[in-house]
């Protein structure tokens, strides 16, 4: 299996402790005006711009992993981490997987421990009409109930 494969089916975990910190850092730079960014290139030509908050992680992450592969799997996976939570929001705040009524959302660990760790494994088309994996809501459900 490629490289590009490994990052794009989400089979390099992450840590919990790992995912806290580039979360907190986005945090921390959301409460900043953006002329104090980094507005420098984006490494790696990755699809963002400087003066988005994404290229900024990325910018981030470069520096804490100098090893291609771990950075670029673990750009993707911050991004999917992000979007299952917009996308999922609702359901997890019923099931008490995330409180959102703080100006940093709290996570359940069990709930991020899931993400970091499992494969993406649902396949769907993205608005450019490529196919890309994502969390599956059931399968991420299934192992947090594991885990418990």
């Amino acid at each position: 299996m490629s490289d590009q494969e490994k990052i794009v089916k989400g089979l390099i975990p992450w840590t919990d402790k790992e995912f806290q910190e580039v979360n907190h850092f986005l945090y921390n730079l959301l409460q900043r005006p953006k002329d104090d960014w980094d507005l420098s290139r984006v490494p790696d030509r990755l699809p963002v711009s400087a003066f988005e908050p994404m290229g900024q992680v990325a910018k981030h992450l470069r520096k804490k992993y100098l090893n291609d592969l771990l950075f670029k799997a673990h750009f993707v996976r911050f991004n999917n981490i992000i979007r299952f939570l917009q996308e999922h929001k609702s359901e997890l705040i019923d099931q008490d997987l995330l409180k959102d009524n703080r100006k940093v959302p709290l996570i359940k660990s069990h709930l991020i421990g899931a993400l970091c760790e499992m494969a993406y494994t649902e396949e769907r088309s993205n608005p450019e009409g490529f196919e890309e994996y994502v969390f599956s809501y059931s399968d991420v459900m299934k192992q947090i109930k594991k885990d418990l």
